[in-house]
């Protein structure tokens, strides 16, 4: 057997496929980051080799009408390939181009919002980069949204004709994109860009900030969460989606997720069937909802909403079914089918139609792989919603690597018919096979196959071990939270899935004396019987998808033939979770739950290495370890076997690596991933083309999951986010000195002379810069003076000085009307646009401090909301060689070796070195140092982040723990240290910060590390016969978190108790409410710096500079605590947060292990150490900092400890720079 639908059959004329074979083993061609280049040419008998350098064009294939008289056999794809089967999408390619013709004039006639946004998700140097086709579907909705209207109103014209023939009561816009190729990221682009727009401009009518989200099932409704801004996992974060400062705003957006069995009238009575029938005498029951409180009840979360937008996943589903005049009439099975979907179609429909009547649909926005009309729906069979507007097909996504490359049979030894025999199993098959469905009695009796379907499971299966063995044989796979390839067969009925099923996985056999007897399955690893009885954990689940997507109960006939498995699932459950009510479940959720978390770690379905279906597997079902599949039924359609084969495409490793492809005798290079692959057979696929001929499985690049470690906490290091630096100059005289180097010349060859204003002046309707000669001269020095001040004249709290900007004014207009050189055809006027203005305003700025002879305070310029970086998010996979990490000292499960060879020692020293406590390698941590290079502003990654223990000269202070060996300890002044606690207490303690509250967390990382004034803080510390929450030795300080619990009567008492012993301990308690501390974060720590200040005379290790404060800025809070002092005046206590790690002898190391000398080089390394360190020491909230480089990684610890041993690194501190 040879697979391959790369490989291409040419039919003979008797009817048989010749061997002639294309082979193409690699068919990725394109990065999928980047505008295809680059598609393999297609010609009447199909795929070729032949590389075409250019993007593929939209095109769909018609199948040819069957006859009426129709032969026994499903309808075959492979026998013609004419040119009246590819059609060509006109009007997408219409639109491609002219989004593409806008794309290159840099988005004239949009919204600041919206280029904001766009030039967000477009910056090549995103941690989470965006394919190609997911900003290019968002480029076409707001192309068609923002600018069509001028630049192309056809468009619109033919969108609203196009939805009048078919949707007359919505405005539809769809988006055709591959299985895998990121459509729930596109839905959460469409809702920022909506939402972000309309909360900028509320009177603008294009947005809304109100959305319903449209489902064809469970599943995906469940999926779509990460939809909501609220939920923890939202794609806007976790994909950074939007800037970080626009997130709070996104939380305002009002949203309904719901599957479209919503839109279903239910009944608001029950009665019975007589009583409706007389009450409702024809018309309408008055038991049943009406569509407006149908509405009233699916859209309740949207408040007074109105003109919502509606966003439909899998939209295929929705549709309004044509009167056919003289279609063809379906029978069977087909016609069955056809009436379920018509029935689905009426009901989703309907249900928009009825929100459009009583609350307004603004648009509704189409997602789909398949958006085509299928066979019953009065329209030809094939057609493409006339309303779709952007196509990203599966060819596409396979030449550019996005998701899994199908192979299907071409050739094998049999030569009884048109196709392979497992190419088109179910013609052979389908007379042989149980006829009952759903709603009669399952197959009990020994699983008899076919010939022609045992044959292509046990070839099928064959395969499969050896996916298995790959992934048994990697020796680190399942400790990296690897699960097992998944194996799927889609049957047609119930009791055909009963017998594949029994023959799979097993069944029970009744003997002649009435003895029942557990029978093995045929595929050992797929078998749920072992010596005679069930397994614990089954291998393989028997599911109705459908039924489980409806979320109606399945039948009891299913339930009866899955009983077994349901009850093996309901074992696993009470052991892995311990304390939970599996009676509370019903077995549908339980199915629901297993089949959902095929392929996830740590999950019910994690072990699941086969899935039998009684019908079609939904849309959404995203396990992306699927790699063979079997259909057991007909298709008639190539939207059905796209369908089918989407649900194994999804891809398991995302590691990037660098190809090299050999193109009509050039080499081009592009970012791209290595091939995976998903076996097909049954499934009669026609044209979309795969790779690779070979029987051999070609091992996969070993893939990594690099990603921070939960037990690992406490070796977590964070950072700050720098975006710049300034200088805090303390006189407020302000000039500067012009040189040469202050001059800054346009042209151009820089910048082309069509192109349209930046946002930062509030215009958006210049399509040419010539109109800029317009604007009045003053208003560029009035708007570079802005600039000026709000970058980098800006108090503690990031205040701009307004009382400056006189002076700044007067600056910029010297230096415009000196410095400013304009070559052919440009003009002062074009200082207005972004990328120039802020050029200018750098030379602006460096004329100022040159003429400063003061002492300048270096500062940082800090990101405005997530302003801290941590080691805790890092997640991502790579096949490059990797170091596993000491669980003592670093974060992060691995080092990432680019080199090979150096990263590793260099890890291996760090961790031999005990004046290391934690480090890690800055590989998807996202730690930045900004620089500039010829006037260009880069981002300069180091290697490496260490923290080190400086030795005991450059501590400033020592803060005890506890008391010194020897000492006697006042009994009542108990100082518990660790060691002296029973085993049993220390085990509580650690139970208890395991499983600290949302409450206790949040202050533990605003007092851990001596970030409150100085104090030492402990939690969950047993003090007497107690253990609370937060303890401050030093100040005697006891701090409680108390939730709801605390205000019963008895715990009460108890705590009043506990209060009154500790009392008498000397310390003080204070106690505050959960809630208070979550959402009156401020007034806590201020109380808390309050209570700390006022025993302050009790602390000896305090110095009288500190007792009086410290001013410091702070990321989390900004400006200064005013609180009584001891002595009764006013006292300025440093911001709570502002940390001062340096007094503990604490280092931050940035280490650079250097190669060959470059001049970017130089200048990284010199912003490194001559601004970014003094800037962040200079800040005091973010610990002490030094740069250090080192140019032998098998020198490491040497280096590092004369360092730490030089005399001058007691100067890493604040730093003055002249």
């Amino acid at each position: 057997m040879f697979c391959s639908p790369l490989i291409r059959g040419q039919f003979l004329p008797t009817g048989r496929y010749s061997m002639k074979q294309i082979v193409i083993e690699n068919p990725i061609l394109n990065s999928p980051f980047e505008e295809p280049q680059r598609h393999f040419k297609f010609t009447d008998e199909g795929i070729t080799d032949e590389v075409i350098e250019s993007r593929r064009i939209s095109t769909y294939f018609m199948p040819i009408p069957q006859p009426r008289k129709k032969s026994s056999r499903q309808m075959s794809f492979e026998t013609l390939w004419t040119n009246d089967r590819i059609e060509e999408n006109k009007f997408i390619n219409h639109v491609r181009t002219q989004v593409a013709k806008w794309r290159i004039e840099r988005y004239p006639g949009i919204t600041n919002t919206t280029r904001r946004l766009l030039e967000y998700w477009k910056d090549p140097n995103r941690e989470h980069r965006l394919f190609f086709c997911q900003v290019e579907a968002m480029e076409t909705a707001i192309f068609i949204g923002e600018a069509a209207g001028k630049r192309d109103p056809s468009i619109e014209n033919d969108l609203h004709d196009a939805n009048l023939s078919a949707n007359p009561l919505l405005y539809r816009i769809a988006f055709k994109m591959a299985t895998g190729s990121g459509k729930t990221l596109v839905i959460a682009m469409l809702i920022a860009w909506q939402a972000l727009n309309k909360f900028a401009n509320p009177q603008d009518a294009r947005f809304s900030d109100a959305f319903l989200i449209c489902t064809p099932g469970i599943t995906i409704r469940d999926r779509l969460r990460v939809l909501l801004p609220s939920d923890p996992g939202n794609y806007y974060r976790q994909h950074d989606l939007v800037p970080v400062d626009l997130l709070p705003e996104l939380g305002k957006t009002k949203m309904v997720i719901t599957n479209f069995h919503a839109f279903q009238l239910r009944e608001r009575i029950s009665a019975g069937k007589l009583t409706k029938e007389l009450l409702a005498q024809g018309e309408s029951s008055p038991f049943t909802e009406t569509p407006d409180q149908m509405v009233r009840r699916v859209c309740r979360e949207l408040g007074n909403k109105r003109n919502i937008v509606v966003i439909n996943d899998e939209a295929h589903h929705c549709y309004r079914h044509k009167p056919e005049e003289d279609g063809e009439k379906l029978t069977g099975d087909e016609r069955r089918e056809a009436e379920k979907r018509e029935e689905q179609a009426r009901i989703w429909i309907s249900g928009l139609e009825a929100v459009k009547n009583k609350i307004g649909i603004k648009v509704v926005y189409d997602l789909s792989a398949t958006p085509f009309f299928l066979r019953g729906s009065g329209y030809r069979e094939g057609m493409l919603f006339p309303w779709v507007v952007s196509d990203f097909s599966l060819i596409d996504a396979i030449e550019s690597g996005i998701v899994k490359v199908p192979r299907v049979p071409v050739s094998d030894d049999s030569m009884t018919g048109d196709l392979p025999t497992y190419r088109d199993i179910w013609p052979r098959i389908r007379d042989h096979l149980p006829k009952k469905g759903r709603k009669t009695e399952a197959v009990d009796e020994e699983p008899r196959l076919p010939v022609e379907l045992e044959g292509a499971l046990q070839s099928l299966y064959a395969n499969y071990q050896k996916y298995y063995t790959h992934w048994e044989q990697n020796p680190d796979a399942q400790s990296r939270g690897m699960t097992p390839p998944v194996f799927i067969v889609v049957c047609n009925n119930t009791n055909v899935s009963r017998l594949v099923y029994n023959y799979v996985a097993g069944w029970q056999k009744v003997l002649p004396d009435g003895t029942p007897v557990l029978v093995p399955g045929r595929l050992p690893l797929f078998t749920n019987v072992l010596d005679g009885s069930w397994l614990p954990r089954p291998n393989t689940i028997l599911v109705d998808s459908e039924q489980l997507e409806s979320g109606e109960a399945m039948s009891e006939e299913f339930k009866k033939i899955a009983a077994s498995e349901i009850e093996r699932f309901k074992e696993e459950y009470c052991l892995r979770f311990p304390g939970r009510d599996v009676d509370s479940l019903t077995d549908e959720d339980l199915l629901r739950e297993v089949m959902n978390t095929i392929g996830k770690p740590g999950r019910l379905g994690e072990q699941i290495k086969c899935v039998v279906s009684v019908s079609m597997l939904t849309e959404g079902w995203d396990a992306s370890t699927v790699t063979h599949i079997l259909g057991v039924r007909a298709f008639g359609t190539q939207l059905l076997c796209e369908q089918v084969v989407g649900r194994g495409l999804r891809r398991m490793s995302h590691a990037i690596s660098r190809q090299e492809l050999e193109v009509n005798g050039h080499t081009v290079e592009f970012d791209a991933y290595d091939p995976e692959y998903a076996e097909v057979y049954g499934v009669p696929f026609s044209f979309i083309p795969c790779s690779g001929s070979n029987t051999t499985l070609k091992p996969s690049a070993r893939v990594t999951h690099v990603r921070a470690l939960e037990d690992r906490l406490a070796c977590e290091l964070t950072f700050p986010r720098v975006m710049g630096y300034r200088y805090d100059m303390q006189s407020e005289q302000l000039t500067a000195a012009f040189t040469p180097a202050s001059c800054m010349t346009i042209s151009t060859q820089d910048l082309p002379t069509r192109t349209e204003m930046t946002s930062i002046i509030g215009e958006s309707d210049y399509h040419t810069l010539y109109g800029l000669k317009e604007r009045r001269e003053q208003e560029i020095d009035f708007r570079l003076a802005s600039l000026v001040m709000e970058t980098y004249f800006t108090d503690d709290d990031g205040n701009a000085r307004p009382w400056l900007f006189p002076q700044l004014l007067r600056i910029a207009r010297n230096w415009r009307t000196t410095c400013v050189v304009c070559k052919d055809n440009t003009f002062p006027q074009m200082l207005l646009l972004a990328e120039l203005a802020h050029e200018a305003v750098e030379h602006i700025y460096r004329a100022i401090t040159a003429t400063r002879s003061e002492q300048r305070l270096l500062r940082p310029i800090l990101r405005p909301y997530d302003t801290i970086g941590s080691t805790r998010y890092v997640d991502f996979d790579t096949t490059l060689p990797t170091w596993s990490t000491d669980p003592a000292k670093c974060h992060v499960s691995h080092v990432v070796a680019d080199t090979g060879t150096w990263e590793q020692k260099v890890a291996q020293s760090l961790e031999e070195m005990p004046e290391v406590l934690y480090y890690v390698k800055n590989q998807g941590l996202g730690f930045h140092i900004p620089y500039t290079l010829n006037g260009e502003e880069h981002d300069y990654e180091p290697d490496f982040i260490v923290r080190v223990r400086l030795p005991s000269s450059h501590s400033l202070q020592a803060h005890p723990e506890s008391s010194p060996k020897g000492e006697s300890v006042d009994p009542e002044k108990p100082v518990l240290h660790k060691h002296a606690l029973p085993p049993e207490i220390l085990e509580r303690c650690r139970e208890m910060r395991k499983g600290a509250t949302d409450a206790e967390t949040l202050l533990w990382q605003l007092l851990r590390d001596r970030q409150l004034m100085n104090f030492k803080f402990r939690r969950q510390y047993a003090i007497d016969r107690f253990i609370v929450d937060f303890y401050c030795h030093e100040a005697s300080l006891v701090i409680e978190l108390d939730g709801g619990g605390h205000n019963e009567n008895e715990q009460a008492d108890y705590d009043r108790q506990r209060t009154a012993r500790l009392e008498e301990l000397g310390l003080r308690v204070i106690r505050f409410w959960n809630h208070e501390m979550l959402h009156q974060t401020e007034d806590v720590i201020r109380t808390i710096a309050e209570e700390l200040t006022a025993r302050v005379s009790l602390t000896p290790a305090l110095s009288q500079g500190e007792r009086e404060g410290i001013r410091t800025s702070s990321p989390l809070y900004q400006g200064e605590v005013t609180i009584s002092s001891p002595g009764g005046g006013p006292a300025t206590l440093p911001s709570p947060f502002g940390r001062r790690t340096e007094d503990e002898g604490i280092l931050n190391l940035i280490l650079e292990v250097s190669g060959r000398e470059k001049k970017e080089k130089a200048a990284k390394t010199a912003t490194a150490r001559n601004l970014w360190v003094p800037a962040v020491n200079n800040h005091g909230g973010f610990g002490r900092w030094a740069f250090l480089e080192i140019t032998d990684p098998w020198d490491v610890k040497n280096t590092i400890r004369a360092f730490l041993q030089d005399d001058n690194l007691d100067g890493v501190g604040p730093i003055l720079r002249e």
